[in-house]
């Protein structure tokens, strides 16, 4: 399913495997996503110069949801994963792009309910520096409300290497092209 710029609700019913392209692009807004029992979403968005909140909800037990996200320019973000029924995963990853003096403030949260058990919750959050930002602010949150579950999360900074910059450069090529 290939989405762009579109805020309607998502309901991936019982059973069944789901895959999800959504693009946001000079747009703001905010996306709900329901898996059902067993559902098995990979979910993968591009969001560009926006400011998108979608949150992603597995109501129902045995679902299985992989995220994949990336965001470019000015971007202000949230991005939630509730966990509220048994024996689900959930799986996020976000990526920024940061580019000539973007302003991103993105929050990433994997909540997981009361009384829920055999539950698997991962969040990961990184940021690859190609400029310097004019406002870098992410918190990569865990809410954990239950025992007998695995979950964790984390944030990492990646800078350009500098002597492979100027390998790149030294073969012509100017610093925005390497």
């Amino acid at each position: 399913m290939l989405l762009n710029n579109t805020f309607f609700p998502i309901n991936f019913w019982e059973g069944g495997q789901h895959q999800v392209l959504d693009v946001f692009s000079s747009t703001s807004g905010k996306k709900i996503v329901d898996l059902d029992s067993d559902a098995e979403v990979k979910y993968v968005f591009v969001v560009d110069s926006s400011d998108v909140d979608i949150e992603f909800n597995i109501k129902w037990s045995g679902s299985r949801l992989e995220v994949f996200g990336i965001f470019v320019g000015d971007v202000k973000s949230q991005i939630v994963t509730s966990l509220f029924a048994n024996k689900s995963f959930a799986n996020v990853h976000l990526f920024c792009v940061v580019k000539d003096d973007s302003d991103i403030s993105l929050d990433g949260n994997i909540t997981i309910g009361k009384n829920v058990e055999d539950v698997e919750g991962h969040l990961a959050e990184e940021q690859f520096l190609l400029w310097i930002p004019k406002k870098l602010f992410v918190r990569p949150i865990l809410d954990v409300h239950s025992h007998r579950v695995k979950a964790s999360h984390g944030a990492k900074i990646h800078t350009l290497d500098e002597n492979k910059l100027f390998y790149m450069m030294a073969k012509w090529l100017s610093i925005e092209e390497s």
